[in-house]
């Protein structure tokens, strides 16, 4: 039980220190170069969360979309 509690604070810290280098290097390129590399508008988070959504039959807004990304995103670190 307590690898499973270690495991899973060492994969929840290194996702939020991920998205902390993402932010990082996201800021720093021109808006010329966020556009050229976007996938879908929202990006790859709302993507996501929207292509789950409908694997249950169901329809999400962006916010919602970003949302359930973060926790799939968060569970699976």
């Amino acid at each position: 039980m307590r690898d499973l509690g270690v495991g899973a604070a060492v994969g929840y810290s290194t996702s939020r220190a991920m998205d902390q280098a993402t932010g990082w290097y996201f800021g720093r390129q021109s808006n010329a170069s966020r556009r050229r590399k976007e996938v879908a508008p929202g990006g790859a988070p709302v993507l996501v969360g929207k292509k789950l959504t409908r694997l249950v039959g169901r329809d999400v807004f962006d916010e919602g979309a970003t949302k359930i990304d973060s926790v799939v995103h968060r569970s699976l670190g």
